[in-house]
């Protein structure tokens, strides 16, 4: 059973000088689940690359107070 599928597109240059070489896009399929995702990025040029971020931006809030579910 596939449990997920991941398929990266065309390398395009990123951030400040094109230092970089990255997939301008990238899906994920997840066929038991139903979901796909896709994530493109149309202008790679404007990606900052090596910034530093506080953790409190990975800590995901449910500021809403919807329902959780324990996967």
């Amino acid at each position: 059973m596939l449990v997920t599928d991941v398929s990266y597109g065309e390398q395009k240059n990123f951030g400040e000088g094109g230092r970089v070489m990255l997939p301008a896009r990238v899906e994920l399929t997840r066929p038991h689940d139903r979901y796909k995702l896709n994530l493109t990025y149309q202008s790679p040029e404007a990606v900052v690359i090596d910034r530093q971020y506080d953790p409190e931006v990975f800590v995901l809030q449910n500021k809403w107070q919807l329902p959780e579910v324990d996967l």
